[in-house]
């Protein structure tokens, strides 16, 4: 089955392939769970590498939500 959706996101809709480390975080990804560190680190890289403003960030529950503040060194709040 990985095999399966690995060959079906291996091209966006341009026809442009996915990078390997894509292709493997796609493969290992545990669709039920949300990577808490992997959120930490987009949101870190969002800061330090985009103009100020901003990050909405969508989670399923108050559980995730506070595992996300939490990985990021915070308490809520503007940062």
């Amino acid at each position: 089955a990985a095999r399966e959706a690995r060959e079906a996101v291996a091209r966006d809709e341009d026809g442009e392939s996915w990078s390997e480390h894509v292709l493997r975080s796609l493969e290992t990804m545990d669709e039920d769970k949300v990577n808490i560190d992997a959120m930490a680190a987009l949101v870190s890289h969002l800061d330090t590498t985009r103009p100020e403003g901003a990050i909405l960030v969508f989670m399923p529950g108050t559980r995730e939500i506070s595992a996300l503040v939490a990985a990021l060194g915070g308490e809520g709040g503007e940062s």
